[in-house]
């Protein structure tokens, strides 16, 4: 059971009107509940009627998406090219380790939002002088995502084990893992969110984390317009994936892709949402509950609920357990 699913099964359990489960953290991923006789891989095959889909759409990836030129340099300079190495502490307790196809990822995550920042500022400082001679400061990827440590730590959000990265050592041509350390607030949502008139906080960050101090208050506006402009479109990304759920099962309004099914009245629906940069980046939750609505209509979105969740991939997974192990009981819960 993946984070995604026990989400899914922690919200069912308190709400059956619960449908889909959303991680937005520094990974993302999604699933939801769907029909089993739309399903054609399931036909014959089980007499319950309905599955759960686990979409791992991070690997979702089109042509249709608004892909710039510093997505494409950051998938370009990531360790496997197209693709991200990444595993768990469980995933490395086991010996295991999973390769994913992250485009969709890559455009919306926790993990990587900061570092497109960080290429819109370097373009910007490569032709022209906003940060001086300080401008070599912003060459380091993930600077103003993260810091590395050699130890295990919480997400910066709090929401998750942090991942972990693998550098390749040209030098010694060996393998070095390290572990993902995060800010306990993300130096991008931080600056973004910078209410004071100087935006004081933008500058002790770009001078605490990128050594660039003196940054005119022109600048660091600057600095905030491009936090902003990365982090709306990853939430409108985010939220039209939302969309694209509900419209597969017939909950936006048009009744579905599936056969037979008809325009009706739109049920309540919940979609359930876990992950630090959902909950803890006011910016993004706001930006993605406003595309929502701009995509389904005030009267359809007025009928979803995004239900923010915490720990519900492990206590999720836990009540799975339960009515796995237990069916008697799990039966008179």
């Amino acid at each position: 059971v993946n984070d995604t699913v026990g989400t899914l099964a922690l919200s069912h359990y308190h709400d059956e009107d619960t449908v889909a489960a959303v991680i937005i953290g520094t990974g993302t991923n999604a699933c939801y509940v769907e029909r089993t006789d739309a399903i054609i891989k399931c036909q014959g095959l089980t007499n319950s009627g309905s599955m759960v889909i686990n979409i791992e759409w991070g690997n979702f990836w089109s042509s249709h998406l608004p892909r710039t030129p510093y997505d494409i340099a950051l998938d370009d300079e990531s360790p496997n090219h197209n693709d991200q190495a990444r595993y768990s502490c469980y995933d490395v307790l086991l010996g295991f380790l999973f390769i994913y196809w992250l485009g969709f990822e890559k455009m919306i995550s926790g993990m990587y939002l900061g570092d497109i920042v960080r290429r819109v500022l370097c373009r910007m400082a490569e032709e022209s002088d906003i940060f001086g001679d300080a401008a070599a400061n912003l060459s380091t990827p993930f600077a103003l995502s993260l810091l590395v440590h050699k130890r295990i730590s919480k997400d910066s959000f709090g929401a998750h084990i942090s991942l972990h990265f693998l550098v390749h050592s040209c030098q010694n041509n060996v393998l070095t893992h390290y572990t993902i350390f995060k800010f306990r607030t993300p130096v991008m949502a931080a600056m973004h969110e910078d209410g004071s008139p100087d935006l004081r906080e933008v500058a002790r960050m770009l001078e605490e984390t990128l050594q660039i101090p003196g940054v005119p208050l022109k600048t660091r506006r600057l600095v905030v317009r491009v936090c902003d402009a990365v982090t709306r479109r990853a939430a409108r990304l985010a939220a039209a994936g939302i969309v694209g759920i509900l419209k597969k099962i017939g909950r936006d309004g048009s009744g579905g892709f599936a056969g037979g099914r008809t325009k009706s009245r739109t049920k309540r629906t919940v979609v359930a949402i876990e992950g630090g940069l959902y909950a803890g980046y006011n910016s993004f939750r706001e930006y993605l509950n406003e595309a929502i609505i701009e995509i389904l209509g005030e009267e359809v979105a007025r009928n979803v609920v995004l239900r923010t969740l915490e720990d519900g991939s492990g206590i999720g997974a836990a009540l799975l357990a339960a009515s796995c192990s237990q069916p008697s009981y799990a039966r008179n819960c």
